[in-house]
């Protein structure tokens, strides 16, 4: 009996040793399960806030993955927490859970929190919040959310933003994606992009959220959007491949939290076919993509980690609203941007919003800022658009006034082909009637429609817009205004960025136009131009250009260039391009001929497709030369770059006269003279040639007039192409309709 009794004795003993080390290593794996190895801030210690709590607080973290974006929110929440007291220590224990990008373990480690013993859990991204949702039904935890695209629509119960119509355990932020803002800065940026590429996870609300928004701006700006459905990150390089091999020009990633911890495998395939990655999951940049538009993660994170603060102070979450915060970051990548097949070159305006910038050498220098202007060799350029040196808009004083009362009048804008220059002009447009007192909602609506280049399309909105019979129509370039002169009778019709208004059928000279027709047009400095390029280059004595046949206002332009350098005795070799389709071919057919430089009149084709001329200029190492400050922007050594968008003001200024009861025959044409030379050094030498010291002073001191010289008074009158003032005026109102056939001046 006593042998069985010491035997049974050790066999306890054993037992209770084992149990002993089960607790002890069931401890380990449940820290380690928890992410304490995953994240510094994990640890226990530290800190005080509050007073006289009993015991310390306990919070969650749970992320998605790992990532930039998912560990800037953590950090910034962290952050966020200690802004309001509250650090981890022994008034406050933050344990951190990362799911790894599994869903499965997502919700795993959602179920553990929600019967455990936190006060507060907070999750980070879409997933995590449906995760942990989904588990705390009950609402047995507090629970703070962020790094989410669309709380209403993730289907937890947010029934609307800014109000409490939600579960009384739960609040948090959205931070609402800005997708609009990304593509219409990726066209700008490559007017020439037509087909943007996505891979998306369709599991994702958010995800799903972004991508149908993208469906409709892409359509908007006349791009296509091209779709590769993911189920987990191991499927994006090969989604990537599919969006290349379906003639991509570009990716872009949305609020996906699949696709962000497989970033660096999407870069990688777009960096091979040579075409830009732009994110809306901003931080994007240092893995690659060539520019991020979207929130300030880290800021998100604080800000979340403030609301868990007020939570932790005793603060009921029932009475907190959801509300979506949205602090935007712009970052850039000028290593990856010169990489590409079209390389893109970031403009000051664009690199002075930049929130940070990653440098030719890989590294991200944050709260970058542009290069002084005078400095060589960023462009000099005219400060304002507002400058005193502008030309007088003789519009502007009559147009000022008080609201119009009664209902927003109706404003159509139709154009022709969205590029650079019609976004100026319309900018210019919303700009002047500002400036007049009006107040868009309140006084004007606007709406914008392009026909995509396409004539068809062109008449068809026109014929729209007769029907909508809205109070004035504003055409913006030549076609558009074609189109408009030919069709519109009795409803006001206000033009811009247009180069001869009298080719288009709308009248004989400034003062003898259509009754129901006004506006702003730019003749085009091509005899300053061609005197600029008699002395400053004597050796070029023969250039080339593109134009468009099926363009008026280009074969316009392309004769009046042609005769401002033969007078300087220089020969002007033209090539024809008369599709988008051609542009390409055509553009380096005409850099491999015996030219001395490349100057590129601005015509609707050539603005849009200037990337495919400038990549054929440096194949050839043809100096280049334009007429507009984007050219500049995208490649061109130096332009004599007309002010669009006060052009478009000057525009503006007519149609307020017009709302407020001026009608348009009393309203005279006017021409905007307004060019200003802009020159790049470095774009020079990529070029393969240098610009020389008297231009690049011409430059400086034409940026310095426009900033500080005074205006000219009153405005000049000018007749018909071709025809002396006198010659152009005219008693009987001439017939309607495009003269595309006349010659110039004979109306």
């Amino acid at each position: 009996m006593g042998t069985r009794l010491a035997t049974f004795r050790r066999l306890l003993l054993g037992l209770g040793l084992i149990a002993a080390a089960a607790a002890v290593l069931l401890s380990t794996d449940l820290r380690s399960r928890r992410g304490a190895g995953d994240d510094p801030h994990a640890a226990r210690g530290g800190g005080a806030a509050g007073g006289g709590d009993v015991g310390p607080k306990h919070l969650a973290i749970l992320q998605h993955s790992t990532s930039q974006v998912m560990d800037d929110i953590r950090e910034g929440m962290i952050a966020g927490l200690a802004s309001k007291g509250w650090v981890a220590g022994p008034r406050l224990v933050i344990d951190v859970y990362n799911a790894h990008a599994d869903l499965p373990t997502g919700n795993a480690i959602a179920t553990k929190l929600a019967s455990g013993e936190y006060d507060v859990v907070a999750t980070i991204s879409t997933p995590m919040l449906q995760a942990f949702a989904n588990a705390n039904r009950e609402g047995r935890r507090k629970h703070v959310f962020v790094g989410v695209t669309a709380p209403v629509e993730s289907g937890v119960g947010v029934k609307s933003l800014d109000s409490t119509d939600k579960p009384a355990w739960m609040t948090g932020l959205g931070s609402a994606q800005p997708v609009d803002a990304i593509f219409r800065e990726a066209k700008r940026l490559q007017p020439a992009l037509q087909t943007v590429g996505v891979a998306w996870n369709p599991a994702e609300v958010n995800s799903e959220i972004c991508t149908k928004r993208a469906r409709e701006v892409s359509k908007e700006l006349g791009m296509t959007l091209v779709e590769a459905p993911i189920e987990s990150a191991k499927d994006v390089p090969e989604a990537a491949g599919s969006l290349v091999v379906r003639g991509a020009q570009a990716i872009w990633t949305g609020g996906d939290a699949t696709v962000v911890p497989a970033i660096d495998a999407l870069v990688a395939v777009a960096t091979k076919a040579g075409i830009p990655v732009f994110s809306n999951m901003a931080g994007q940049v240092e893995h690659g993509t060539t520019f991020d538009l979207g929130a300030n993660y880290r800021e998100v994170g604080a800000e979340g980690g403030r609301l868990v603060a007020r939570l932790l102070d005793g603060e009921d979450p029932a009475g907190i609203p959801v509300r979506n915060f949205m602090p935007e970051r712009l970052l850039l990548n000028e290593k990856a941007a010169a990489s590409l097949r079209d390389r893109i070159v970031f403009d000051d305006r664009t690199r002075a919003a930049a929130d940070g910038i990653v440098g030719m050498d890989g590294t991200l220098v944050k709260h970058a800022k542009p290069p002084t202007p005078s400095r060589v060799p960023a462009a000099t350029a005219a400060v304002s658009s507002a400058a005193p040196g502008s030309p007088v808009d003789p519009n502007a004083a009559a147009a000022r006034g008080g609201p119009l009362g009664g209902r927003p009048r109706s404003v159509s804008a139709i154009v022709y082909i969205e590029t650079p220059t019609m976004e100026e002009g319309f900018a210019g447009v919303k700009d002047g009637l500002v400036a007049a007192g009006l107040v868009e909602g309140r006084d004007f609506e606007v709406r914008l429609q392009s026909a995509q280049g396409d004539v068809a399309i062109l008449n068809g909105i026109v014929d729209a817009a007769i029907a909508a019979s809205p109070d004035v129509i504003v055409a913006l370039s030549t076609p558009a205004l074609q189109a408009v002169a030919n069709k519109v009778e009795t409803i006001p019709v206000v033009f811009s960025i247009v180069s001869n208004p009298f080719i288009a059928g709308a009248g004989r000279s400034d003062d003898d136009h259509l009754p129901n027709v006004t506006g702003v047009y730019i003749s085009g400095p091509f005899d300053r131009m061609a005197q600029l390029l008699h002395d400053h280059f004597p050796s070029w004595k023969r250039v080339g250009t593109l134009f468009c046949p099926a363009e008026v206002n280009s074969v316009f332009v392309e004769g009046k260039m042609r005769e401002a350098l033969a007078r300087r005795g220089i020969e002007l070799e033209s090539v024809a391009a008369s599709t988008p389709a051609d542009l390409p071919d055509a553009a380096a057919a005409l850099a491999s001929r015996p030219i001395d430089a490349i100057v590129q009149l601005s015509d609707n084709q050539g603005t849009a497709g200037f990337p495919a001329i400038v990549r054929a200029a440096l194949r050839a190492r043809r100096p280049l030369v334009g007429f507009t400050r984007q050219t500049v922007e995208q490649g061109a050594a130096f332009a004599l770059a007309e002010e669009y968008r006060d052009a478009g003001r000057a525009s503006g200024s007519s149609i307020a006269r017009i709302l407020r009861g001026t009608p348009p025959s009393k309203i005279p044409f006017h021409d905007f003279d307004d060019a200003v030379l802009v020159a790049n050094e470095a774009n020079a030498r990529a070029l393969g040639f240098t610009l020389p010291p008297s231009l690049l002073a011409a430059a400086s001191a034409d940026a310095k007039a426009h900033a500080g010289a005074p205006a000219e008074p009153g405005a000049k009158a000018h007749a018909a192409p071709g025809a002396s003032p006198a010659a152009g005026k005219s008693s009987s109102t001439p017939s309607r309709g495009p003269a595309a056939n006349a010659a110039p001046g004979r109306h």
